[in-house]
């Protein structure tokens, strides 16, 4: 099954490029945002597996709007990318809740794939993180659709299925 993805960044020729490489290397791009507000509301809209952001968002700080994210529950995984190398950023990427970092000329969906395996959670704590993530979505007030959504897509992956729905 596809990843599928949230690209934010302040660089609209840089989101279009990212777009082609990774749908190119079988990543569903669900979204782009330029700015911390957009990206929380696409996010929130699209639910995507992962978001990719920018460390240095124009004005904003990437690396709070990362923790914003993960808050939130609206992605599963948030990636940090920019020009720079990782060295100073190290460990503020770390306290952010990020699952890594790629500079943006080794971007790839093999990079990135490899960074989510490294994070990979066991499969005894599939199920509790599916409830986690479920909980944090309602604690945070979510839309009902938003919270079925992430039922259903949390169930198909501790189910090690294609899919799950859910009917009323």
């Amino acid at each position: 099954m596809p990843l599928n993805c949230l690209l934010v960044d302040d660089s609209e020729a840089f989101l279009a490029s990212a777009a082609r490489l990774l749908s190119a290397e079988g990543m569903r791009v669900m979204g782009y945002a330029t700015c911390a507000a957009d990206a929380i509301r696409v996010a929130a809209e699209c639910l995507p597996d992962i978001a990719l952001v920018d460390i240095e968002l124009g004005a904003e700080d990437g690396l709070e709007l990362a923790g914003r994210l993960s808050a939130a529950g609206s992605c599963q995984e948030v990636i940090m990318i920019s020009l720079r190398d990782r060295g100073e950023l190290t460990e503020r990427i770390a306290d952010c809740g990020a699952a890594g970092f790629l500079r943006k000329d080794r971007l790839s969906a093999q990079a990135v794939a490899e960074i989510l395996d490294a994070r990979a959670k066991p499969a005894d704590l599939a199920e509790a993180w599916a409830l986690r993530h479920v909980a944090t979505l309602i604690a945070a007030g979510a839309e009902p659709i938003v919270v079925f959504r992430t039922i259903a897509r949390e169930a198909a992956k501790v189910l090690n299925g294609p899919g799950v729905g859910v009917f009323r």
